[in-house]
């Protein structure tokens, strides 16, 4: 520790100790808990007002874009997510008592004077919510995930959070799902993505004589062999792309007038690529918190309709095709949230890109009981290019005022069931 963030810590301490936060007296659910702000330094003028929110702000941000996309859940949260409330002076203090309810995770807020505010630093400040035994709750640091984002923190401290949740509540099986997926995206070598591998093997076979072989529990493990799969494409993805960097510096020597044969034809293909995956990139970077493209569409049953006219409810956009395996390994989990949420409003819009005919799609989807919306589209068809899209699945989710509000890995697997489960309160 540096002695930076030892001075932190000591500071926090008194902070906290001042305001007769100790051990004893952290935020607990179903009590009263009293916020403390210290305005010694007369950073905000009189009549601070502390402005709070529970688990979290909004779902406009993503931690695709990082800290800024995060904190502008804080400054344009959901509706109904953020409370005011007007603080009492105590001697220096500024004091709040905000009643904790049942359920909540995670206290995050920050304070104003209605002209000045201090967001400390655009992370905001964070208390987790205690059990009586003064441990985190379940998913407290889970929560706490997005405020270690917008704070900065590194790789190693988001995934040290994730195993201290891990420590205190080890079948949550949310938490270890996205802990093994973290911890597989930052492995750049075949060998240590084999030994993560075995890792997670290992940590598996430990909650299976814990906890027995329950369905939830073999989730994790599809996830973290789905995960393991996906991340053996890193180091192959890095030899490919030299080799393709030294194609195309070769080829780019020869005039194309003076080029032939099937390597001309690879390396007019590999332009058009590049291209079309610049397109990608950029859509993808500015689409969250933006209005979905509009496009109409017609179902394999033949109804015909726009994405606008869906809008009221949620919307989960899903681009995938019966030839791809990750695509049909999501369709027992589509079915799941849709007979659990269709009632609350949810919709799926799926978009095939097979390149068969509609009546066979029309088959497929009848004989796994897809029974939500689906569009035959093919590879190239107009909506795979208004959405840029460049894998599969490529999942969004839409708003009801039209905006995504969260994409692809985000959506798959669990995660997915875990998001509507907070959008629904279910």
């Amino acid at each position: 520790m540096t002695i930076n963030r030892i001075i932190s810590a000591l500071l926090l301490i008194i902070f906290f100790s001042n305001c007769g936060n100790t051990i004893e007296n952290h935020p607990i659910n179903g009590q009263n808990f009293v916020l403390c702000y210290d305005n010694t330094n007369d950073e905000l003028s009189d009549e601070i007002t502390v402005v709070y929110s529970f688990d979290y702000w909004g779902t406009t941000g993503n931690n695709y874009q990082g800290a800024s996309g995060l904190f502008r859940n804080v400054i344009s949260p959901d509706s109904g997510k953020a409370t005011e409330l007007k603080m009492e002076t105590n001697g220096s203090q500024w004091e709040a008592k905000v009643f904790i309810p049942e359920n909540v995770t995670l206290l995050s807020y920050y304070f104003t004077d209605g002209h000045k505010f201090d967001y400390n630093d655009k992370k905001t400040f964070t208390s987790y919510i205690y059990n009586e035994k003064g441990v985190p709750v379940r998913n407290a640091r889970f929560r706490n995930i997005d405020f270690l984002i917008m704070a900065g923190e590194s790789q190693e401290t988001i995934l040290a959070e994730i195993r201290a949740e891990i420590k205190d509540h080890p079948a949550n099986w949310i938490a270890q799902t996205v802990y093994w997926r973290k911890v597989f995206e930052s492995a750049r070598t075949f060998e240590r993505i084999n030994s993560i591998y075995d890792d997670a093997n290992k940590e598996y076979q430990k909650l299976v004589q814990k906890y027995g072989k329950s369905d939830s529990l073999k989730h994790v493990k599809a996830n973290f062999i789905a995960d393991y799969r996906t991340s053996l494409y890193g180091p192959f993805q890095e030899l490919q792309e030299k080799a393709n960097t030294e194609f195309m510096a070769v080829m780019g020597s020869i005039p194309l007038e003076k080029q032939y044969g099937s390597v001309k034809h690879k390396y007019l293909s590999y332009l058009e690529y590049q291209k079309r995956s610049s397109g990608s990139t950029e859509f993808l970077a500015n689409i969250i918190g933006s209005i979905a493209p509009d496009f109409e569409y017609k179902t394999v049953m033949g109804a015909k309709g726009k994405l606008s006219d869906l809008r009221g409810n949620y919307v989960l956009l899903d681009f995938w095709g019966t030839w791809c395996k990750p695509c049909v390994n999501e369709i027992p989990n589509l079915k799941k949230v849709y007979a659990e949420y269709h009632q609350e409003g949810f919709e799926i819009l799926s978009i095939s890109s097979d390149s068969f005919e509609a009546e066979k799609l029309k088959e497929y989807v009848t004989e796994k009981d897809m029974n939500w919306l689906q569009v035959l589209d093919g590879q190239s068809g107009p909506m795979q290019q208004l959405y840029k899209i460049m894998s599969y699945p490529s999942l969004f989710l839409i708003d009801p005022d039209g905006k995504v509000v969260s994409m692809n890995n985000e959506l798959r697997g669990e995660l997915l069931n875990a998001k509507l489960k907070e959008i629904y309160g279910k």
